[in-house]
C-alpha cells in the first residue's frame, strides 16, 4: 500500500510538473527557455545574467513599488530588487511547478480547507527545517504548500496571511481569509504591498534590538527577507556586536546590479 502511495505521488507530481512547463513555455512568448533548466546550472549565482523581464516589470509597476515603500517606510530599490533577484537567480522548474499548483489546486480548495492548512503547515514547519529535494521531502512540501512563495515578490503565502490582518487595518477593509489573500498575491500591485510592510516589520526589528537602521542597505534587508533569519540573525549581533549582517548571494546579486535596479524605477 506504501509503495502505491509513493508510485502516485511520483506520478502526480510528473503530470502537474509537465503541465506547469507547457503552462509556462505557451504564455510566455520568445523567453530563452533554456533558463528554465538553471536549476540545475553550474553557472555562479553572482554571474547569472540579469532578468529582462524582472526590470520590464519593475518599470511598469515602479508607481506601486515607490507608493508602497513610501507609505511602509522602506527602500524602494529593496523592493525592486527582490523582485529582480528572485526572476534572475530562482528559474529552476520548482519555481514554476509551485506558483501553477497553487493556482490550479488551491484556488479551488475551501476556505475552511486552507485555514486548517494553515494551522497545520505552521506547526509543521516549526518542527522540520527543509534541507535538500528528496521524495520524502517533496511529499511533504505539496501536502504543505502553504510554505510556497508565489507573486511578484515571492513572499509565501504562510507569511502573507500573518500580515493580512495589518495590512488591512491600515486599508481600512476586513481582513482577507486564506483564499483571497492567495488571489492577492497573484496580483502584482498587491503583492508588492505585501513585500513592503515585510520589509517594514525587518527594518523595524532590527533597528529596535540593535539601534542599527539598514535601510539604505538593500542588499542587508533582502538577504533578511530572503533567508527569514532575522530573529536568529539579530539575537546573533546581541550577543556580539561584531557579527554584523552580511549579504549572501541574493543580496549580494541586488548590490552588484544596484544603479539599473535604479533606473528601472526612474
Amino acid at each position: 500500500m506504501r509503495y502505491l502511495r509513493v508510485r502516485k505521488a511520483i506520478y502526480v507530481f510528473c503530470v502537474v510538473f509537465a503541465i506547469a512547463l507547457f503552462y509556462t513555455i505557451k504564455h510566455e512568448g520568445e523567453r530563452d527557455y533554456s533558463t528554465i533548466f538553471d536549476y540545475w546550472s553550474s553557472t555562479p549565482r553572482l554571474e547569472r545574467p540579469i532578468s529582462e523581464d524582472a526590470l520590464v516589470s519593475v518599470s511598469k509597476y515602479k508607481k506601486e513599488i515607490r507608493s508602497s515603500a513610501e507609505r511602509f517606510g522602506v527602500n524602494p530599490v529593496a523592493i525592486s530588487g527582490i523582485i529582480v533577484a528572485e526572476a534572475s537567480l530562482h528559474t529552476g522548474p520548482v519555481n514554476y511547478f509551485e506558483e501553477y499548483y497553487v493556482r490550479s489546486v488551491f484556488l479551488n480548495k475551501s476556505e475552511e480547507y486552507l485555514s486548517n492548512l494553515i494551522t497545520a503547515t505552521e506547526k509543521d514547519v516549526a518542527d522540520k527545517r527543509m534541507k535538500g529535494e528528496r521524495e520524502q521531502e517533496f511529499r511533504f512540501r505539496v501536502q504543505r504548500g502553504l510554505i510556497w512563495s508565489i507573486g511578484l515578490c515571492q513572499i509565501s503565502i504562510v507569511k502573507a496571511v500573518k500580515l493580512e490582518p495589518i495590512l488591512a487595518e491600515m486599508e481600512f477593509r476586513d481582513a482577507r481569509g486564506v483564499r483571497e489573500v492567495i488571489k492577492a498575491l497573484l496580483v502584482p500591485e498587491e503583492n508588492v504591498k505585501y513585500c513592503a510592510l515585510e520589509l517594514h516589520n525587518i527594518r523595524e526589528k532590527f533597528r529596535s534590538t540593535t539601534g542599527i537602521d539598514i535601510n539604505n542597505r538593500p542588499e542587508i534587508v533582502a538577504t533578511l527577507y530572503n533567508t527569514g533569519r532575522v530573529d536568529e540573525i539579530v539575537v546573533e549581533y546581541v550577543k556580539d556586536k561584531t557579527r554584523i549582517p552580511k549579504a549572501n548571494d541574493f543580496g549580494e546579486y541586488i548590490r552588484l546590479h544596484e544603479d539599473l535596479i535604479e533606473r528601472s524605477l526612474l
